[in-house]
């Protein structure tokens, strides 16, 4: 998901651009969030393994490099505002 392609952009220095909405800032601590999970056992190819799903990809913000709202870009520090 975002989260993998995000961490690869990081370790072979992409730059990460943010495009986020003001009104989907959470003003939660990410374990307050409530993310969905399922999980289910799954049988391919003779293999059998389980597959986790998220509603919700979390990405540490020292991955992105500049983040861009409605109002233009968004320092981290007034970003992080929003992230208690």
């Amino acid at each position: 998901g975002s989260a993998g392609t995000i961490s690869l952009c990081h370790v072979i220095k992409v730059t990460v651009h943010l495009f986020a909405n003001t009104l989907h800032f959470s003003h939660r601590k990410s374990m307050d969030q409530r993310i969905y999970r399922s999980r289910k056992d799954m049988h391919a190819a003779g293999l059998k393994y389980s597959l986790s799903t998220h509603s919700h990809c979390l990405v540490d913000l020292d991955l992105i490099d500049h983040v861009i709202t409605e109002s233009g870009e968004m320092n981290k520090i007034a970003y992080s505002r929003y992230m208690p």
